[in-house]
């Protein structure tokens, strides 16, 4: 029953993130926000290999 119980709620958060993360994508004030975001992570990425 646990496992079936947990098995649901997995697929209910999934569910919803997707469709957070879609309505993140269609917000056009978010966007310039998540290509700061990107520039920064990137950044950071790139200053970990040198």
């Amino acid at each position: 029953m646990n496992v079936l119980l947990t098995q649901h709620w997995c697929r209910i958060l999934e569910a919803e993130m997707i469709a957070a993360l879609k309505q993140d994508g269609e917000d056009s004030e978010y966007q310039p926000k998540i290509a700061a975001w990107d520039s920064v992570a990137r950044d950071a990425i790139n200053g970990f290999m040198v």
